[in-house]
C-alpha cells in the first residue's frame, strides 16, 4: 500500500475523455483545484502541461483526489499521454464510498445529491453529450464541476 505524505496539499482532479478507457483516443481536458484554491484547466493535447502536472505531483509527493481516479483516470493519462503513473499517490472518492458506505447501493457522484444536497454538473443531454466539445465550451463545464469543491 502507498504511504499518502502531504494529504493536506492535496490536488482534486478530473479527466474527461472522448469515451470509456477502451475506446478512448484522446482527452478532452484534465481539470483540477490545487490546495491553494487557484483552478487550472488543460486541454487535452497539451501534453507538455499535463506532464509536468503528474510530474509535480510524483516529484513533491502530493496526492491527486478523484472520483475513480485509480481505476479510469490514471489508466487514461497512461494510455493517451504515455506517462507512467504508478508512483503516483491517489485519494480516490469513488474507493472511499465504497468502503464508507457499504449499504449504499450507487456510489456515483450523482447519487449524492440527495444525501449532501450537491448535484453533479450536467451540460447538455448527459455530460458531453451535445458539446461542441470546443476547448471554450469545456473550461467552462469544468470550471462549473470544481465549483462544488468550494464549500
Amino acid at each position: 500500500m502507498k504511504q499518502i505524505y502531504n494529504w493536506h496539499k492535496a490536488t482534486v482532479s478530473d479527466v474527461e475523455s472522448d469515451g470509456l478507457l477502451e475506446e478512448a483516443t484522446k482527452l478532452h481536458v484534465v481539470s483540477c483545484e490545487l490546495d491553494s484554491g487557484k483552478k487550472v484547466d488543460m486541454v487535452g493535447d497539451n501534453f507538455k502541461l499535463i506532464t509536468k502536472f503528474i510530474k509535480h505531483h510524483l516529484d513533491n509527493e502530493i496526492p491527486i483526489v478523484g472520483h475513480s481516479f485509480i481505476c479510469f483516470d490514471v489508466p487514461l493519462l497512461e494510455k493517451i499521454t504515455g506517462l507512467d503513473c504508478s508512483k503516483l499517490m491517489v485519494i480516490d472518492t469513488l474507493t472511499l464510498s465504497w468502503y464508507l458506505n457499504i449499504d449504499r447501493k450507487i456510489h456515483g457522484l450523482d447519487s449524492f445529491l440527495e444525501d449532501y444536497g450537491i448535484a453533479k454538473v450536467k451540460v447538455g443531454d448527459h455530460e458531453w453529450v451535445g458539446l461542441s466539445n470546443s476547448e471554450e465550451e469545456i473550461i467552462k463545464y469544468y470550471e462549473e464541476c470544481i465549483d462544488v469543491y468550494e464549500d
